[in-house]
């Protein structure tokens, strides 16, 4: 047969005469609770013009109403209280407004997103405080199914999550002048830091070891935990040689504070070369929180300069500029 063609605002479009595959979608949503089945009868082959010698009778299952299976709060330190739902089927966005999203008692500065089968609540939430929160009846699912349980779901918060946070995985820091490092404590008993010196046969292994924390991170859109793991105190695992230690006080459950991290020997300055800075705190369940760092002292800057002739590395001293030959 001649392909057919439909007129555009810009240009004329084919249409394809045969085609692999297609998608089939009601009209209307189905109503909920009913057992449907997807009929496919007299598809004619493309090359041949030869029907479908029999039915196709594909079993889609049921409709399930939209509901809110689970709810959960987290309280980063570096983030705002969150309440996260989670919902049986993915949530239309655009039906989530000031009107539908309902918090008792009221949240200053409370924002909300909706990604597939989590909604987030963010906002100045109280840690110490347990809320209801609803979903108006204009909320619905990407499929136009509304909420069979738009709540009040409660939401109770109990204190900041327990955690130390390093800046950086790694550090560069003048021998001279001992190591200052700044951290982030929250809801933290009593913590100790240890400073080790990091032997060159097992600075690969402790680089490695740093990145095992990038595996036990929150999914930014499920809210599901990528991965838990035990922290383990590298200093007595690799047998570190203890260079510095000291402690740091305890933070309370719903605060999160900066904390300052000072050492110098009390004569001449910190040798150069890799150590391992390592901060731990026992909970009352026996779980250790804790986090680490790579610092690198030394005395030297390289400075590399690239002509069309020729490369020049100088090295000088940081104190004075002095060249190091």
């Amino acid at each position: 047969p001649p392909q057919a063609e439909t007129l555009t605002a810009d240009e004329p479009v084919t249409q394809p005469t045969e085609v692999v595959r297609f998608l089939v979608a009601p009209a209307e949503p189905l109503p909920v609770g009913k057992t449907y089945d997807l009929i496919v009868d007299g598809l004619p082959d493309a090359g041949t013009s030869t029907p479908m010698p029999d039915l196709k009778v594909i079993a889609l299952g049921s409709t399930q109403a939209l509901q809110i299976t689970h709810v959960r709060v987290s309280t980063h330190p570096l983030d705002k209280p969150t309440v996260i739902l989670e919902t049986s089927g993915p949530i239309d966005h655009e039906t989530l407004n000031t009107s539908s999203v309902i918090v008792d008692p009221p949240v200053p500065n409370l924002s909300f997103f909706a990604d597939e089968h989590v909604v987030r609540l963010k906002g100045d939430f109280d840690t110490a405080q347990t809320y209801r929160i609803s979903l108006g009846a204009t909320v619905k699912s990407k499929t136009g199914y509304p909420l069979a349980n738009p709540g009040p779901h409660e939401a109770a918060f109990d204190g900041m999550s327990s955690m130390i946070v390093f800046p950086q995985a790694q550090f560069f820091q003048r021998s001279a002048l001992g190591l200052h490092v700044t951290i982030l404590q929250s809801n933290c008993p009593d913590a100790i830091w240890r400073l080790a010196k990091v032997p060159l046969e097992k600075l690969k292994v402790v680089r490695d070891r740093l990145k095992e924390f990038e595996k036990s991170e929150e999914d930014p859109f499920t809210g599901q935990m990528l991965g838990s793991y035990q922290t383990e105190l590298l200093i007595d695992a690799l047998s570190l040689a203890l260079t510095a230690e000291g402690t740091l006080p305890k933070v309370a459950k719903n605060e999160a504070l900066y904390r300052e991290i000072r050492w110098k020997p009390e004569t001449g300055s910190v040798p150069t070369g890799a150590y391992l800075l390592e901060t731990s705190a026992t909970l009352d369940d026996g779980r250790v929180v804790g986090n680490r760092s790579l610092l690198f002292f030394n005395e030297v800057v390289i400075q590399h300069k690239i002509t069309a002739d020729e490369a020049v590395i100088k090295v000088f001293t940081m104190g004075q500029s002095h060249p190091v030959k």
